[in-house]
Parts: structure tokens; sequence; C-alpha cells
């Protein structure tokens, strides 16, 4: 398997995860920021409560994807093994033996009416393939998604997702399962409403992603920012993982969409192609194991699945744009 391809095989696995995930109902409530906060991110407080039986369509959406299905050496790297397309845009780092121990990114936030069948996402992801990468494989997602089928509705959440083996049996989605430790004084937690989204035509609306390996604890230390610099929300614990509480091989950045074939494939990002109104990744920088900073200036392998519904621009001064209107019928 090449390197890009693999790249893209990590970000298809969080697809999975969530999709198995929404499909157990293991969702539990996240903490509720004050209403008077100055954070426009607000906790889905019903969210656990008002959980209903899915339709046959949705059902399927959830439960039709199996990590192996993935192996692009069998399948093609835009369609699972029952041909449920799962389209990216999107760069990754080479693999690095030196490894990474930390990213930052900022990146700018939109919504859409989806339904059940439809989920768009823009997301970091870093992860360790030491190994047997088809069993071991451990790996982190953080961003923004709208995703109906898990979440019950439209909105666009901020989430994260973890794995300490491909998917196939540890890990979850934001705090639905004992992982993820939220720090009691955030005022965000995983799985919260972003509220505040971006104009394509006007105002732009970013999230700031930070993540680092603490070098004394080997905790992974999540920090999140909605239009500002970003404040500690959590962490991964060394513990939850093998390979990744040494270091990560791999980085990625981009967006992700996934649609049933009786509907058509939804936007990503903005809803346009690279451009002045697309979607953008900026400020990308990776951290070494001494806590030294560099920006990612020059271009990184992309993926793009389907290129007539969506692009990815190069990096140029640590910023892409990527995106598309989707609107594509299986």
């Amino acid at each position: 398997m090449s390197k890009l391809s693999l790249g893209l095989h990590i970000f298809v696995l969080y697809a999975v995860f969530l999709a198995h995930q929404s499909q157990e109902h293991r969702i539990h409530p996240t903490s509720q920021a004050d209403s008077s906060s100055p954070t426009v991110i607000t906790t889905m407080k019903k969210r656990a409560s008002n959980l209903h039986a899915m339709d046959s369509k949705v059902r399927s959406l959830d439960t039709t994807w199996s990590p192996m299905q993935t192996l692009y050496g069998t399948t093609s790297p835009s369609e699972s093994g029952d041909g449920m397309p799962a389209l990216f845009a999107a760069h990754n780092t080479e693999l690095s033996e030196n490894g990474f121990y930390g990213v930052v990114a900022t990146m700018d936030v939109y919504g859409y009416t989806l339904n059940g069948g439809q989920m768009s996402t823009a997301a970091i992801w870093i992860s360790n393939d030491d190994g047997d990468w088809k069993q071991n494989l451990d790996a982190i997602t953080v961003g923004w998604t709208v995703f109906p089928s898990h979440f019950k509705d439209s909105h666009t959440h901020f989430f994260t997702h973890w794995t300490r083996d491909a998917d196939r049996n540890t890990g979850c989605l934001n705090t639905d399962c004992p992982g993820f430790q939220l720090v009691s004084r955030s005022a965000t937690a995983p799985g919260d409403v972003i509220t505040h989204l971006s104009d394509a035509n006007g105002q732009r609306q970013n999230i700031t992603i930070k993540l680092f390996k603490d070098k004394s604890s080997g905790d992974w230390l999540l920090h999140y920012g909605f239009n500002s610099a970003p404040a500690l929300v959590g962490h991964f614990p060394a513990s939850l993982f093998e390979s990744l509480s040494k270091k990560a091989t791999q980085i990625g950045f981009g967006g992700h969409v996934r649609y049933m074939k009786t509907v058509t494939s939804p936007p990503m990002g903005s809803g346009s192609f690279p451009s002045d109104k697309a979607a953008s990744f900026w400020d990308l920088q990776l951290i070494d194991e001494d806590g030294n900073i560099t920006r990612v200036n020059n271009d990184l392998p992309s993926t793009v699945t389907d290129k007539t519904s969506y692009s990815v621009s190069s990096i140029e001064g640590a910023k892409f744009s990527y995106g598309g209107p989707g609107g594509h019928s299986s």
C-alpha cells in the first residue's frame, strides 16, 4: 500500500467508526456550556433522551461499513465493499520514522441541511501505523461534522474520535465511551453544536485545533478555540493507545463526505470548489518531540476521490482550500 493510500485509509477508518457508533446508539450527554459564556457553542442537552429508531435507509448507512472494506488493494478508495461512496479532498504528510508530536490548524466552519443518508466533515487526523496497521492502527480525529444519522439533527458539531486497533474493537466518538478526558473548566465539549457558521459570501467563522503529546505524561492534549486562540478542552490518555502513546507517524487535513446511493453526495466545505469562496485550512503547523513548531509551507500529497464534485488546492503559505458542491448520484 502506498503512503498516500494509507493516509486516505486512516480517514476512511474514522468514517467507519462513526457509522458503527451511530448504529449502536452509544450517545452520552456532554458538558453544558454556560449560556452567558462568550463561546458560541452550546450543548444539545436533550440529545440522549431524544434518540429514536432510525428508518431502514438510515440504518443501512450506519451498518454496512467494515474496516476491511477499505483495503484499497481490493476495493476502490472512493467506495466501500458494498459500493457506498466515501469521498475525500485532503492532504497528508509522508510517513515519518522520526514521528510527529503535535499539530495546529485553523479551519472555517460551515453548515448544511442534510438528511440521514448524508454526512459531511472537515478534520485533522493523526495516526501511528507501526506494526500491523490493519489490526493495530492508532488514530485520533478532530474537527467539525454534520452527521444527521448519529446526532439526530443537521447541526454542525465539534467532534473527536479515537481508536487503537483500526476501529475493530476500541475507541469512540466524543465522550460516548470512556476515553477522552474533559477538563472541568472547559466551556466546550466534544459533541457540542457550533451555532455560528461561516457565510461563503460574507463573514467567516473558524475553529483552531491544537493537539500535541505531553512530554511528561504521554497524553495527547486537545485545545480548541472559536475565532480565538485555542484553550485546553481535555486529553486522550496515553494508556488508550499502543504506538500512538509514543508518537504519530502521519498527520492529515481535509474534507470528507459519505452518502447513500438513494441520495446525492452532500456539499463539502463551503460547497464551492477551491476559490476565494471555498472553505480553507490555514496556519498549518507540525510539532516535534522537543515542542518546536514548524509551519507547513510546502505542498503535501493530496487525495481527491471525485474530481467532478470536490477538489483541494496545493498548500501555499501554510494554507489550502478545499471542497465542492457535491450533487453526484451513484
